[in-house]
């Protein structure tokens, strides 16, 4: 009987990356979507990777100086960020099985033809990804493509949410968590304040209890 343990998108097994998992056909081994180090993607038997009788795509057996491509973010076992970050957005654009699909692939989020047949055409226009930021698109409702997407770090990608809401207070229009972050007070209290029909004026000006202690 096959494992149907779910398996994490992500998990790594030698050479091969895990993006997806095909529909389960029952009666035949459980098989996942995988992407090779050296960039190719297809369909292996779970448990070949997991005893480690299928360690690649089968480039290793083949050509296993493919490993020291030009490019050198996917050097065996020593991907780089960048290169992590391309192979996900990808996976949560295209794979229905991705744990993210509903977000972006599920509602039309694309990955641009530029970027998703070359990781050096992502680099060469996202350049590296600095400290403490990640991969952000400025319109949310657009595609992976140049022009549309920034390193950002995570407030900024807060603040560029889909269903963030916009309140306008003493002239200013800002997202709750820029509110909360200007006002000092917890973006969950003011949150819960405006859920209580409280008003704006008084949701933002009124400071917050300090917590009680029980007695000993």
């Amino acid at each position: 009987m096959a494992d149907r343990n779910p398996t994490p998108i992500g998990e790594k097994f030698n050479l091969l990356t895990i993006v997806g998992e095909p529909e389960y056909i029952p009666g035949r081994p459980r098989r996942v979507t995988v992407q090779c180090d050296c960039g190719t993607i297809k369909d292996v038997p779970l448990r070949d990777i997991k005893t480690g009788n299928t360690k690649s795509c089968g480039c290793l057996k083949f050509a296993p100086a493919i490993f020291n491509q030009t490019h050198g973010h996917a050097k065996r076992g020593a991907h780089s960020r960048e290169y992590d970050i391309w192979i996900s957005m990808k996976s949560r654009c295209t794979r229905p099985t991705s744990q993210r699909w509903e977000q972006y692939g599920g509602r039309g989020i694309r990955v641009c033809e530029r970027w998703m047949t070359s990781f050096e055409a992502f680099f060469e226009d996202m350049g590296k990804c600095p400290d403490g930021l990640s991969l952000d698109r400025e319109d949310v409702n657009g595609n992976y493509e140049p022009g549309n997407c920034r390193w950002a770090d995570d407030e900024t990608q807060r603040n560029n949410r889909r269903n963030n809401r916009v309140i306008e207070y003493q002239g200013e229009s800002m997202t709750l968590a820029q509110w909360s972050r200007k006002l000092g007070l917890n973006e969950n209290i003011i949150e819960k304040r405006l859920k209580r029909n409280w008003p704006i004026d008084r949701a933002f000006s009124q400071p917050a209890r300090p917590p009680r202690y029980k007695r000993t």
